[in-house]
């Protein structure tokens, strides 16, 4: 039997959080699950969606702010520094999304 899943694509913004630790620079990830397959989990930067109207940096702050609290200036980041595409599959659904990377030097925050 085969089962179909939602196809979504969209564009995301993504930042490479770098702070330097003890043994060098820290760059910050986040781990995620899928509720729907057991004992799943991967690593993320900082990041999501674009909004309607957004730039990709205008969207970079946003995210970085909604998932950190962490407040950066325009400046303070660099890039584009990378972009790919990722297909990404959860169980009720597939992700194709279109990744925008930045990079920001931050002081270590907790």
């Amino acid at each position: 039997m085969s089962e179909s899943r939602r196809i979504k694509e969209r564009s995301a913004a993504r930042v490479l959080l770098r702070a330097q630790g003890k043994s060098g620079p820290q760059i910050l990830l986040f781990t995620d699950t899928d509720p729907g397959i057991e004992q799943s989990h991967w690593w993320m930067t900082p990041g999501g969606g674009i909004d309607a109207g957004e730039s990709p940096q205008q969207a970079a702050l946003r995210e970085v702010v909604e998932e950190t609290g962490l407040r950066l200036r325009a400046e303070q980041l660099r890039g584009p520094v990378a972009t790919r595409v990722v297909v990404h599959g959860y169980s009720d659904q597939v992700i194709i999304q279109h990744e925008t990377f930045f990079l920001a030097d931050v002081d270590q925050f907790t």
